[in-house]
């Protein structure tokens, strides 16, 4: 609407129309550039370090074994002996003197025990956590420093700062992508059990 008199001061006549250019250098970011890495002065990987489950065909498929600082999708259909490949994987690590972390928001301890004893592992090194919380499980990575983490299942997780349900898209999306960003700057490997439905896609995301 026509206004003669100022909002700010009260006086009359004193308004003046400007034209604002939204397009001024003044309002671009500054960014600090990326750190650059020379692939050739970087030596060959350590084999040493990937973390061998002594189990021939899983190792082949990992190239060799775990790879610290990886993440790793194990899918399939419920009952298909997703939990029996990881307790077997984490007896296999924790036998080498490596501290394991068994995350699992699908099962209680006791049932995670009966199925150790069944196969026989001796859960010395591989530490059970009870928790569907991604925050807290990832606190728990860095203050105990593990060399494997399994996450018993992604779409049991969920993060405080997303909106959603467990299991949702955005949910499984973002915890996978917080589960990768510890991976690296751990330097842990971590595993995530993921299940796959009845026509074959892993539940919920066919993104993750």
């Amino acid at each position: 609407k026509w206004s003669g008199r100022c909002l700010e001061c009260g006086g009359w006549g004193t308004l003046q129309m400007q034209t604002v250019d939204q397009k001024t250098a003044d309002k671009l970011i500054s960014v600090s550039p990326a750190e650059v890495i020379d692939l050739e002065k970087l030596g060959p990987p350590n084999e040493s370090q990937r973390l061998k489950t002594n189990l021939e065909e899983l190792d082949r498929v990992l190239g060799g074994g775990l790879m610290a600082g990886s993440l790793i999708l194990l899918g399939g259909e419920p009952g298909i002996g997703k939990s029996t490949l990881v307790a077997q994987t984490a007896d296999a690590i924790g036998q080498n003197g490596q501290a394991v972390i068994y995350a699992s928001g699908e099962e209680s301890a006791g049932q995670i025990k009966v199925r150790f004893d069944r196969l026989g592992i001796k859960a010395a090194n591989v530490k059970f956590l009870s928790e569907t919380n991604a925050e807290k499980i990832i606190a728990t990575i860095k203050k105990l420093k593990p060399s494997l983490v399994i996450i018993d299942s992604i779409q049991t997780i969920y993060l405080s700062s997303v909106a959603g349900e467990a299991g949702s898209l955005n949910q499984i999306r973002g915890s996978a992508v917080r589960f990768l960003e510890t991976a690296q700057a751990s330097n842990v490997a971590i595993i995530l059990i993921g299940h796959i439905t009845k026509d074959g896609a892993i539940a919920g995301p066919k993104s993750l």
